[in-house]
């Protein structure tokens, strides 16, 4: 992935590129200048429409001229240069200002990426103990049956399962929209990433463990990067 196809990179790559235009179009004035000119007379426009004249011939041309013109600025008082300077300045700014947003966009590229690749680092425990925190619910349901266990802990392993299940949604949601930001500093964001995360959004059918199964799966499409596997 590159930073350069950052819309922010695009957009003032572009406008360095018109800036680069305006110069070659304010030094054009300095150029010599080619004019095509024709004219042509006729009787009636001429003031030359008289009695003696035929009515056929009256109005009609009596002679065209076709010629061109060749004009070179000598000295124009100094405004085409002041244009030429004024488009060179902001072609500079122009520069400074795609580089600084080539510059924020790697950054923030490097920063989305740790922010993904850490998310999913953090996911991968907690979903172990989400796993651990079920089973230890089950122990101790089943010894408060026998008759080993208490009530508190079965309410502490429930407490602490709830916690793992808080913990986990938030980390998907910052791991998401980690990833979400470095697609867009990339360039990358796509119909199909949004559509994947709106699968997180939208309950789904049928059993609860299938309706898990299913969030876990659009989840890890979405927080996934090009380049980072699970």
């Amino acid at each position: 992935m590159s930073a350069t196809s950052s819309l922010a990179v695009q957009r003032t790559q572009l406008q360095t590129q018109a800036a680069q235009r305006g110069i070659e179009i304010a030094r054009s004035g300095h150029y010599p200048r080619l004019d095509l000119r024709a004219s042509s007379g006729s009787a009636t426009n001429s003031g030359l429409q008289n009695r003696n004249l035929p009515a056929s011939l009256s109005g009609r041309p009596l002679d065209s001229n076709v010629g061109v013109v060749l004009s070179i600025p000598i000295y124009t008082g100094g405004g085409t240069s002041s244009r030429v300077t004024e488009q060179i300045e902001l072609a500079e700014q122009a520069r400074q200002n795609a580089l600084a947003a080539r510059l924020e966009a790697e950054r923030d590229a490097r920063q989305f990426f740790s922010g993904v690749t850490t998310g999913l680092a953090r996911i991968r425990a907690l979903e172990a103990g989400e796993l651990s925190s079920r089973s230890a619910v089950q122990a101790n349901r089943t010894g408060y049956e026998m008759g080993v266990r208490i009530n508190l802990d079965v309410l502490n392993a429930q407490q602490q399962l709830y916690t793992t299940l808080r913990d986990l949604a938030r980390a998907r949601y910052d791991t998401v929209m980690a990833s979400l930001r470095l697609r867009a500093a990339t360039g990358t964001l796509s119909e199909s990433d949004l559509e994947a995360v709106n699968r997180l959004l939208v309950p789904a059918t049928g059993e609860a463990g299938s309706r898990m199964a299913e969030r876990a799966r659009a989840a890890r499409q979405a927080t996934t990067p090009p380049g980072v596997t699970r």
